[in-house]
């Protein structure tokens, strides 16, 4: 796994601070500090990046004719 922080700056405007992972954005900040302490927490924690599913309620139903 390749995490980059990377700063970006466009014509006119302040810099923005992007974290990448494998090449793919994960998130950003226009906060270099913030942006490197997500960086650091990545780097320390890589399972934070693991999408988390659960499932808050479900019910069968039943929707047979009776009649």
């Amino acid at each position: 796994m390749k995490v980059e922080l990377i700063k970006e700056e466009r014509f006119n405007e302040s810099p923005y601070y992007i974290i990448r992972v494998d090449d793919k954005f994960v998130t950003g900040s226009p906060e270099q500090e913030k942006a490197e302490k997500l960086y650091n927490d990545l780097i320390s924690n890589p399972d934070a990046l693991k999408t988390k599913i659960e499932i808050l309620k479900s019910e069968e139903i039943d929707v047979s004719s009776t009649d």
